[in-house]
């Protein structure tokens, strides 16, 4: 009698099945940065769009002409133009801070919602995702 040998023998599905753990084990950890850099970088675009929208209400405030610089008008015209122009879904604005001197935005942080991260963008446009604050 002829024995045919067809299909594979369990040593080689073993080795198979290993080969694709050692494989996963190197991209998903990689792939899983990826996203969420990509997710920050979508962050720091919507901030800065906050941040625009911020600078428009500011200067909307200074438009007014009034002698002396009150901050908790200019928060209020600034928080009001971010919630016109941004859509309040996937941030808010969490605090705001002037420098009365050169009547502009000295630091505003914003929040988002769908993992409890802060982006705080300085007067010279700089940003960064901070996780806590």
């Amino acid at each position: 009698m002829r024995k045919c040998n067809q299909g594979f023998t369990l040593v080689e599905i073993i080795v198979v099945l290993l080969i694709l753990a050692i494989l996963s084990a190197i991209a998903i950890p990689s792939m899983l940065g990826y996203v969420k850099e990509a997710r920050n970088s979508a962050k720091l675009a919507d901030a800065r769009t906050g941040y625009l929208a911020g600078m428009i209400g500011l200067d909307r405030y200074l438009a007014k002409a009034k002698p002396a610089f009150d901050k908790d008008a200019a928060y209020f015209e600034v928080r009001e133009e971010i919630i016109q122009q941004t859509d309040e879904e996937i941030f808010t604005l969490y605090s705001c801070k002037f420098d009365a001197d050169k009547r502009q935005i000295s630091e505003i942080i914003f929040y988002f919602h769908d993992d409890d991260t802060y982006v705080k963008i300085t007067s010279n446009k700089e940003a960064e995702v901070i996780d806590n604050l």
